[in-house]
C-alpha cells in the first residue's frame, strides 16, 4: 500500500490525554467485505511525523496482504480486542547514533 493512500480519521483530541506519548492508533478487523482499518493520529505531533505515521500504517496494512491476516497480527504484535478487532499503538522513538 502506498502511504499516500492511507486515510487518517479525525478523533476527539481529548482521547489523546491518556496517551500523549503515542503518535497514532490503528485498528483493523475482518469483515464480510474484507479487511477494514481505522487510523487516528495524535493532533499534537509535528506535521512531519504524520508522514512517518502514514508509512508505518502502510507497511502494517501491506503485511496483512502479503502474509495473511492472522500471521500479520502475530508478526507485528497486534493486541486482540474484546470486540474482535485488533489494535496497535505507534510511537516515535529517537534511537542513538550507532556510530557513537
Amino acid at each position: 500500500m502506498d502511504p499516500s493512500d492511507v486515510q487518517i480519521e479525525p478523533h476527539d483530541p481529548a482521547a489523546w490525554r491518556e496517551m500523549p506519548d503515542r503518535d497514532a492508533c490503528i485498528l483493523v478487523g475482518k469483515r464480510p467485505e474484507g479487511v477494514t482499518y481505522w487510523l487516528t493520529v495524535n493532533p499534537d505531533i509535528p506535521d512531519e511525523r504524520v508522514d512517518t505515521v502514514r508509512s508505518w500504517a502502510a507497511g502494517l496494512l501491506s503485511r496483512i496482504g502479503e502474509h495473511g491476516f492472522e500471521r500479520a497480527m502475530e508478526m507485528d504484535g497486534w493486541q486482540h480486542r474484546s470486540d474482535g478487532d485488533w489494535q496497535l499503538w505507534g510511537r516515535s522513538v529517537l534511537l542513538p547514533d550507532p556510530g557513537v
